[in-house]
This record gives C-alpha cells, structure tokens and sequence, in this order.
C-alpha cells in the first residue's frame, strides 16, 4: 500500500528540465514552478501571496530566464511580500514610468508657458488620437525607433504637418526621460534620417491691395453685420492688433487723454504689455462703441440669458465671408484677416497701419495728430 503524506519534488536542473513531460513542476525553493506545455515550450511561474491573496506570477520563459534567474527573482519577489509590498508594483518602479506618465509631466511644465488653453487642447488631443493608442502605455526606456517611426510618418508632409506636430511631441517627451536618465537617446530627434523628403509648399497669405481697401472699407460700413463685429474689425484695422488683443479689450485700458491702448501682458502673444498709439480715427470709433454698453468690454455682444461675451473669431469670419474681399480661412487665427483689409497682414511692421502698434515714439506721435 502506497505510504501517504506530501508529495516530494526533486530540486530541478537543466537537465532534469529538458526532460519533464506536460504539466506543472515545482522546484522546492521559493514557490517556484516551471510549465511545461504539449507543445514543448517552457516558463516559469511564482505562487506567491500577496497583501493577503494568492497570486501567480509568469517570470519568463525557459531557456530564456535560466534556472539561476528565476530562482533570483522568485527569492527577490517572496522577500518584497513579506516585507509587505507588492512585487508587481516594484517592476513597474524599476521599469521607469509610461509614455503616458511623462507627457503628463511634460504637459505640467509647459502648462505655465501656454497662454489660451486651446493650445493645452491642441496638445492634448494629437497625444490621446496618435501617440496613446501606440506607446502610451509602455515604459519610455523600452520604446524603439520603430514606434516612433510608425506613429510619424503616416502624417509626415514637412513642416506644418500633422507629422511635424507629433515628432515636436515625442521630442519633448523623449528629451524629459533623457534629461531624467531614464534612457540613454532620443530615438524622436534621430527619426530625421529616415523620415521621408517632402518639397516645402509655399502659401502666400491673401492681402488686399493698398487701393482697394478703401472701397472695401466703405463697403464693410454698409454690411449687414452686428454693430460690435463692425466697430471691432474697423478698430484692428486702424490698431494693426490682433483679434484676440481687440476683442478682449476693457475701457480701462484706455488712456482718451493721453490717446494710448495698454494692453496688458496676459493677452499679448509676447507675454510683454505693450503701448498702441491711438489715431483720431481710432478715438472716433471708441466713441461709438460708448454707446454699446458691455460691462466693461469695448465691443460686447449680447448672449444667452442676458449675458455679455466678447466678439469671436467666427463672428469676423461670417462677416468678413460676406464682404467678400479676403478669406477668412487661411489657417491663422492669430491674426484675424480683417487685418489684411489695409495691406498690412504679412507683416507687423509693414504698411501704414502697423506704425500704429508700435511702441509710442516720435514719429507714432506724429502719425495721429
């Protein structure tokens, strides 16, 4: 009769290793198994507790992790849990932290530097739609060139592209774990070698002509357009501001006795408060837009429920359609098109307008007396 009592394993060796049939085999040091499937392959698994519950472990597969490695990360991985902690956990330290872990981080830094928080959105959302899916949940130590690469080139046309967005991203993002030692390279900054050439497009931005701009003015005066869209375009044209630093614009930041606009430094682009001189035209139409009420806002549109809002970009846009004159939609917001309704668009300091947004100075002075 078979004595009963427990099971006795041998300690394995390689030998006895290659040898084992299917099943599961225990090694008689720390938990320790090796699987052995019908197909003939081999890993390694720790049975381990863990805050309590039962867990399984893969280490790895045979030959791969040798027998003296598993039994080092079984005895590592038994002393964690005892001591309380959770082996898992403590991989994941080791590894480094995620893709996703650092654009965090990468997003907190810049997050003081952004002055709309479109430009956060903008960010965001080219990470969640292309990078996230691919590499955002691997640790950044082990993300190769070729990931990188199947993210870029899909949407690589030169600069301005969709592509160029996202190598600028995974730059700022490899260059924080370099920074941090978490990997030794950049494999965004060295994808320059294989990304293909692409011939720069150049597209001029429309102006209208010095000539035609007073017709076009006299026909904006005519169109059928909300009063503040009317008076706020006229005033950025005869300012050479920017939409967002027009419409924005407090009567505070008005000086009628020393004819001046401070803007301050939170909605210029710069982030330095700037001085624009105020012509006699300029004043004229302050003087119309008293009359507008707002609450403060030079040029306030009346919203839902009674509240005032500012004039939008698309406000211009629809009204700026309707004259005719300049498309609205050449991919810059920055600077509205009613700007190019004098000919001063390409440049801020180009044209007869733009000597306006200059600092006050002898000659600004002069130009609006």
């Amino acid at each position: 009769m078979a004595r009963r009592g427990k099971r006795r394993y041998k300690r394995l060796t390689d030998k006895i290793i290659r040898q084992l049939p299917p099943g599961r085999h225990g090694d008689r040091c720390n938990c320790l198994y090796i699987v052995v499937e019908r197909t003939g392959s081999r890993h390694w698994v720790q049975r381990i507790r863990i805050h309590g519950q039962r867990r399984e472990l893969g280490l790895g597969g045979y030959p791969l992790v040798t027998l003296a490695e598993a039994r080092g990360v079984a005895f590592e991985n038994r002393r964690i849990a005892r001591a309380g902690g959770d082996p898992r956990l403590e991989a994941a330290r080791k590894a480094g932290p995620t893709v996703r872990e650092v654009f965090e981080l990468v997003t907190e830094n810049r997050r003081t530097a952004w002055t709309r928080a479109a430009t956060e959105t903008s960010w965001r959302r080219g990470f969640e739609k292309h990078i996230g899916p691919v590499i955002g949940h691997k640790p950044i130590r082990d993300v190769p060139l070729e990931d990188v690469r199947r993210i870029v080139v899909p949407h690589w046309a030169g600069r301005n592209s969709k592509g160029y967005v996202l190598r600028q991203t995974l730059d700022a993002i490899f260059a924080w774990a370099v920074a941090q030692q978490y990997r030794p390279d950049n494999p965004a900054a060295n994808l320059a070698a294989i990304l293909p050439k692409v011939k720069a497009r150049v597209r001029h931005r429309p102006s209208l002509p010095y000539a035609e701009a007073p017709e076009a003015l006299a026909d904006w005066l005519k169109l059928d357009v909300r009063e503040p869209v009317r008076l706020a375009v006229l005033f950025i044209v005869l300012t050479a501001a920017r939409l967002r630093e027009a419409t924005g614009a407090t009567w505070g930041e008005i000086d009628p006795a020393g004819r001046v606009w401070q803007i301050p430094a939170g909605r210029m682009k710069g982030r330095k408060a700037h001085t624009v001189p105020l012509s006699i035209q300029a004043l004229q139409i302050l003087e119309r837009a008293r009359a507008l009420g707002g609450g403060g806002l030079l040029f306030p549109v009346a919203g839902r429920r009674g509240r005032v809002r500012p004039v939008t970009q698309d406000m211009v846009s629809t009204g700026l359609r309707k004259l005719g004159r300049v498309d609205p939609e050449d991919g810059r917001s920055s600077r509205t098109a009613s700007v190019r309704l004098s000919g001063c668009g390409r440049s801020r300091s180009r044209g007869p307008a733009a000597r306006w947004a200059r600092p006050p100075s002898r000659t600004a002075s002069r130009t609006t007396r």
